[in-house]
């Protein structure tokens, strides 16, 4: 049998674009303030580590879905804050639908199954 830690981890690698983008039109964060924001919003049923947000930001940068500006939080300390761009405000529309549409069809075969075992 699989360890549940890999499924989790395969599920949400699906979703971290959609999640971080999403966080993102609410305002900039950088990236421990985005893993906070995830847990809190979702009553912990949705975690992830930091350290896996560090290439979905970097690929969404390149693509210019996003943009980044550091501040000097503390004496020597930056921190990294995110901004979605309308690149990201397109990208984030499309991955809506095709999550939802995923959703739905998982949801239909789940059913399907279900009502004929």
């Amino acid at each position: 049998m699989r360890n549940i830690e890999d499924i989790q981890e395969n599920l949400k690698r699906g979703v971290i674009d959609l999640v971080i983008l999403t966080l993102l039109t609410q305002g900039d964060m950088y990236p421990y303030q985005i893993n906070q924001e995830i847990e809190k919003r979702t009553s912990g049923n949705l975690k992830f580590y930091v350290g896996s947000m560090y290439g979905p930001l970097r690929r969404m940068l390149e693509n210019g879905e996003i943009s980044e500006r550091r501040e000097l939080a503390g004496k020597r300390r930056f921190r990294n804050y995110y901004h979605i761009e309308q690149a990201g405000y397109d990208y984030l529309s499309i991955l809506q639908k095709e999550y939802q549409d995923m959703i739905k069809g998982m949801t239909m075969l789940i059913q399907s199954t279900e009502d004929n075992p």
